[in-house]
C-alpha cells in the first residue's frame, strides 16, 4: 500500500512541477467562464489546477489498474529509464 501511495505522489508531484502554469491557466479560464469574479479565478486557478490533475490521476489509475511502473523490482530490474526517474 505504501508503495502505491509513493507512486502516485510521484506522479503527481512530477506533473504538477512541469505543467502547473498551464493547468493553472486552464482552470482560470474555466472558472473566468463560470463567472468567478477576477480576483478569485487567479489564486482558484492554482488550486483547481492541482484538482484537475488529481482527477486525472484518479480517473487513469482507476482505468489501467494501477499507475507505471506497476511491475518490477525496487533494484531497478523491469523498470524502464522514465519510470525510473518518476520514482
Amino acid at each position: 500500500m505504501k508503495a502505491k501511495v509513493n507512486l502516485f505522489v510521484a506522479w503527481f508531484m512530477s506533473l504538477q512541477i512541469f505543467f502547473s502554469a498551464v493547468m493553472a491557466q486552464i482552470s482560470t479560464a474555466i472558472l473566468g467562464t463560470l463567472g468567478v469574479p477576477a480576483l478569485l479565478d487567479k489564486k482558484l486557478g492554482w488550486l483547481m489546477g492541482a484538482l484537475i490533475l488529481l482527477l486525472v490521476l484518479f480517473f487513469l489509475r482507476k482505468v489501467m489498474g494501477e499507475l507505471p511502473p506497476g511491475t518490477g523490482t525496487p533494484g531497478g530490474k523491469g523498470y524502464k529509464l522514465g519510470h525510473g526517474l518518476v520514482l
